[in-house]
């Protein structure tokens, strides 16, 4: 049988699940990350959903030249819609932007329990997911970024936090602060920067250069507009700063 190759990304998703877990993939396109679960016996069974007919068809090919129907059930489903309660242990959403990830858990909220595990990767509005994440009960248990083909990527894995309400309540109120600590947390990932991930690192790095040339040109331009934007580049760069902290601790 050929064995499918995944791209750093999806396969650092893949890593993340827990193994003999059923799965729910949702935005499936090609079927890749399926059969890339059955073939190296990490899923004994995964359902494959896609809101379109066109890649799902797709999938639906690749799953049956591999003789792997018995092991992959393939969905038309918008999101989470045709996922029945507790039908899969894990779910993943990759390859979206933050606000339609956020948009397809609440409205499949009836569908994720306590015990189910998500893993996440969203492709834009990273800040504002995290915080849709948190101030959703959301708890994340574990978070990579990775460099691939010149783009960053981060993949988060949370769960419903069932476990302690009150660290939960004391995490919310922290970060609704809006300190520079709790921005860098929102934008940066804060299990990211306590475990010193090297490709964050790196990112901030780019991120704090491009912002000291940006405000480098603003600030030769005199008016109140330039002021305002000013305050905005260093309020950034402190936050930058604020991340590249732990990795001097």
């Amino acid at each position: 049988m050929e064995l499918v190759k995944l791209s750093k990304r999806l396969l650092t998703v893949a890593n993340m699940v827990t193994k003999g877990n059923v799965v729910a993939d949702i935005g499936t396109d090609h079927g890749y990350l399926p059969i890339y679960l059955v073939q190296n016996n990490i899923s004994e069974n995964v359902i494959a959903m896609d809101v379109n007919k066109g890649p799902l068809n797709k999938a639906s090919i690749n799953i049956r030249q591999l003789h792997l129907e018995d092991k992959i059930d393939i969905r038309l489903s918008d999101g989470l819609d045709s996922l029945e309660k507790d039908e899969a242990n894990t779910v993943t959403v990759c390859g979206m932007g933050g606000k339609l990830i956020a948009k397809i858990l609440e409205s499949g909220r009836n569908k994720i329990s306590p015990d189910s595990e998500l893993i996440l990767s969203p492709q834009s509005e990273i800040q504002q997911f995290r915080e849709y994440l948190l101030k959703n009960g959301y708890r994340i248990v574990k978070e990579d970024m990775l460099l691939e083909d010149g783009k960053f990527y981060i993949i988060i894995k949370c769960k419903l936090d069932s476990e302690s309400r009150q660290s939960y309540n004391i995490e919310v109120e922290m970060l609704e602060s809006k300190t520079v600590q709790s921005d860098a947390f929102l934008k940066y990932g804060k299990y990211l920067l306590e475990h010193k991930n090297d490709i964050l690192k790196e990112y901030l790095i780019k991120e704090q250069r491009s912002y000291l040339k940006v405000r480098e040109n603003v600030d030769n331009c005199n008016s109140e507009l330039a002021e305002g934007r000013i305050k905005e580049i260093d309020y950034e760069l402190r936050c930058i700063k604020e991340g590249l902290n732990y990795y001097e601790m």
